[in-house]
């Protein structure tokens, strides 16, 4: 990162000299473009859906109806404009975002300096009249700073400038490059303003959190909210810290906003002056402050309202009795008083925060930030891994406590994970072969073979009419056949990952946000040349997106002669692309319902046998969760892995000072759970769960069979600590089935893995295993595994795609891998919601 800063000036100092600037268009046009951002909050991810938002400025002397494109490379060999139809008026300045994918790149630098242009068009009754404008324009140059992340990293945004401890995520340990006690980079992308939020679900894409800490949900306008509201639905985590100085949100006095409706209906209750000491074992590890006496006002949650959509995530503790392990609170206390609500919304989850923890951090009350984000954060942000601040790594260096040797890194695939999949190059390789025996034959006929038998029938006179002849007859079997092949082969190769969350008649939301959602990859053979549509689910009214792909570090070039087509921002999930006769590679990202003809993913058939979770006091806890599910899948289901996410939490982590300071519990999952594999399940044939997870009965919390973290660990951890590679590629190179598989499993859970084991344990030598992604984020369900829920998954093979393909107005045979996951929601026991309230280490 230090060397990009280095060289951003070096870039800039190259562009002037070739006349390259973001910030003024050609001489020659009425209009200037100027590029002000590109990402959201200054960040930008290469391989992702990136936003940009462009100034224009016009020297016109009327309303003029203007079209914006953006040429961007389509992943597949041509360029796609990226358009927006808009009204230009004298004078006044129209600042407007556009949305595209941008081809991954593995260079930061490269993917800093890469230049793009853009053009402006007068329209009369919706065609192109003359240009207006242009420009060259590259993140290097944007009018705000940009930040290019690497395609391993992920990346936060914050609402308002706020630390509020999230550096542990995002500062490597001194020394290093990486976080030990992590397996990727969290990158803060801080300053965002509400009306600098973007106006389409899909410019939010690149965040998996969104933190909100300052300025009015009153600044946002309607598409924004609409914006902010889709991406939750499809996945996102939106998290609002309520300020100490108001209430924007209009929580405890009625506030009417463009997300009035996604706020809790909780009665709250604010408390001017809580002893910081009080809050200190939900937001740090130690029980010391720099000022004893420091108090701050806190808005507690006290009732919920009808909907019963919130719950309670963050309470302050509560002492337990020995005998049950229910909550016994002491009396006029703030014993399990809750500070934070959480709800699922669609597929994402909202979470409101009634303490200020920028104004917490701003004190600077202790030595490290405060709050400490693994005791903190974590359950919010669906993590699990250490957080020790710079000084604590640096004294686990002086102690030679820290793991010096060089980890193991395991890539989850990269791009042959999909591009392995939905690739033909089988079927290129075949038509290649077939032409090129073809070929041999035909020379062998028409050259040396026919002469040869000519002359053994001593008619050497007619050579050139058996080339004729020849030269025709293969020419006309080229065609015919060329032809049955042609009509054979317009079909779609797909890998597709389908997400249902399930829920009762009685439990399911007035409007339903939690419809099916779906990733996938696909490649389509475009028989013939010329323009030819490409769009998922046209019928939908929902802001379905499909883009072209290109795997990362893969050999991304254009065509010598590539076409140029519109990509309309109003119509996301269609493509006009040009056919070569060749397969080209999409990206669809779907929401909406699957067809019923293609079958039902996992649901429960017997309302009088519905899921039951129990829990059994005493100690240890037990719990148990029984009921039938069942499936009407078009085929059996594979390698199905059972999660129960149990209402029983793990406790917060503390410093184990005989052990030299390691977290005690290291790296514990928010809440603990029960883990099983099934090799088989056919349709129609129901399972009942208590037999598959819980054979024996109810068991303790402290029974390590079946353990969820265990689980984990040995499944997808310990296979790569002796031999990284082994059974990742077959005799082709290519990423074997299970390998595929296992990674598309990690992917499903992967801030839920098990972190780097970076803390050496003497005289037992400790190998690392760090687990890198570069692409798949989307498809990670780990919030889920922060309240009590059942995950179920499986691989469907040789299916029909679920989401509806349709090339050139006809939808088109399909076949590939679906992975199905199906998420039922439990209740939580709030009965064990709030940690124990015990002595704290000092």
């Amino acid at each position: 990162m230090r060397l990009l800063h280095l060289i951003h000036p070096l870039i800039y100092a190259i562009a002037l000299v070739f006349g390259i600037s973001s910030t003024v268009s050609r001489a020659d046009g009425p209009v200037s473009i100027s590029l002000e951002h590109f990402g959201v909050g200054g960040h930008f991810r290469t391989g992702d859906i990136v936003a940009a938002r462009f100034l224009l400025q016009g020297q016109i002397d009327q309303p003029t109806q203007i079209e914006i494109a953006w040429e961007v490379p389509d992943g597949n060999g041509d360029i796609a404009q990226i358009t927006r139809r808009l009204v230009l008026d004298p004078e006044q300045p129209v600042r407007t975002w556009l949305y595209a994918r941008i081809p991954p790149k593995l260079d930061l630098i490269a993917a800093m300096g890469e230049i793009y242009t853009v053009r402006v068009w007068a329209q009369n009754n919706g065609r192109r009249t003359r240009e207006l404008g242009s420009a060259r324009i590259s993140p290097a140059l944007s009018v705000n700073p940009t930040v290019a992340v690497e395609l391993k990293e992920d990346i936060f945004g914050v609402v308002g400038s706020g630390r509020m401890g999230l550096d542990s995520y995002s500062i490597p340990a001194p020394g290093k490059d990486r976080i030990p006690s992590m397996n990727e980079i969290t990158k803060i992308a801080r300053g965002i303003r509400p009306e600098d939020l973007p106006d389409r679900w899909e410019g939010l894409s690149q965040f998996s959190a969104l933190i909100w800490t300052e300025g009015s949900p009153n600044a946002l306008n309607s598409e924004s909210a609409r914006a902010v509201r889709e991406w939750i639905g499809r996945g996102g985590l939106f998290i609002v810290v309520l300020p100490e100085t108001a209430d924007p949100w209009g929580l405890a006095a009625p506030s009417i906003h463009q997300l009035t409706d996604l706020m809790p209906d909780w009665k709250v209750i604010r408390v001017e002056a809580v002893p910081i000491g009080t809050l200190l074992p939900i937001v740090s590890q130690s029980d010391q402050l720099l000022n004893a006496k420091a108090t701050m006002p806190v808005t507690f949650f006290e009732e919920s309202g009808k909907s019963k959509a919130y719950e309670p995530l963050i309470l302050l503790p509560v002492a337990r009795d020995t005998r049950t392990g229910f909550p016994s609170p002491r009396s006029k206390s703030l014993d399990e008083k809750i500070l934070a609500v959480t709800r699922s919304y669609g597929h994402g989850r909202i979470t409101v925060i009634g303490l200020d923890v920028d104004a917490l951090s701003r004190r600077a009350l202790q030595s490290s930030a405060l709050p400490q984000a693994d005791i903190f954060w974590n359950r919010i942000l669906a993590r699990r891994a250490d957080t020790p601040s710079s000084g604590e790594y640096q004294e686990l260096q002086k102690s030679t406590r820290i793991v010096a040797t060089p980890p193991n890194f395991v890539d989850l695939g990269r791009g042959d994970l999909i591009d392995g999949e939905i690739g033909m190059r089988g079927e290129a390789a075949i038509g290649i072969l077939g032409a090129f025996l073809l070929f041999i034959v035909y020379w062998m006929i028409a050259g040396p073979g026919g002469f040869g038998i000519l002359k053994w029938m001593k008619r050497e006179r007619h050579s050139w009419a058996l080339f004729v002849v020849t030269a025709l007859f293969f020419g006309s079997a080229v065609w015919f056949f060329g032809g049955l092949i042609y009509s054979s082969r317009v079909r779609v190769q797909h890998l597709t990952v389908l997400d249902s969350i399930w829920r009762s008649s009685v439990n399911q939301p007035a409007i339903d946000t939690a419809m099916s959602r779906a990733t996938c990859w696909f490649s389509a053979y475009l028989p013939g040349y010329g323009q030819t549509n490409v769009s998922i689910d046209p019928e939908s009214e929902r802001r379905n997106v499909l883009t072209g792909w290109s795997a990362p570090g893969s050999m991304i070039s254009t065509f010598p002669n590539p076409a140029r087509s519109a990509v309309p921002i109003e119509t996301p999930n269609s493509l006009q692309v040009t056919a070569r006769a060749t397969s080209a590679s999409f990206q669809a990202q779907w929401m909406g319902v699957v067809p019923s003809g293609w079958g039902k993913a996992p649901f429960t058939p017997d309302p009088a046998r519905s899921l039951e979770q129990t829990i059994v006091p005493g100690d240890p806890l037990r719990v148990m969760l029984s009921g039938l599910v069942e499936h009407t899948l078009p085929g059996p289901l594979h390698d199905v892995g059972i999660i129960h996410i149990t209402p029983i939490r793990n406790p917060a982590p503390k410093v184990d000072a005989a052990n030299g300071g390691m977290n005690k519990p290291s790296d514990a999952l928010p809440n603990i759970g029960r883990f099983s594999i099934l090799t088989t399940w056919k349709p129609n044939e129901p399972i009942e769960l208590k037999d598959v997870l819980y054979p024996g009965g109810p068991m303790g919390i402290d029974e390590r069979i079946g353990d969820l973290a265990n689980a984990i660990e040995a499944r997808y951890q310990e296979p790569f600590i002796e031999a990284t590679l082994r059974n990742q590629i077959n005799q082709f190179g290519q990423i074997t089935t299970d390998r595929r598989q296992l990674f598309l499993d990690m992917l499903g859970m992967y801030n839920m893995l098990q972190p780097p084991n970076y803390f050496t344990n003497p005289p037992k030598d400790v190998t690392e295993v760090v687990v890198e992604r570069i692409l798949g984020r989307s498809l990670d369900i780990s919030p889920w595994f922060t309240t009590p829920c059942l995950i179920l998954w499986g691989y469907l093979d040789a299916a029909e795609c679920p989401i509806p393909i349709v090339i050139d107005g006809e939808k088109v045979p399909s076949s590939g891998i679906v992975l199905v996951r199906v998420v039922f929601p439990l209740p939580l026991d709030e009965r064990f919601a709030a940690p124990e309230l015990i002595e704290r280490l000092k």
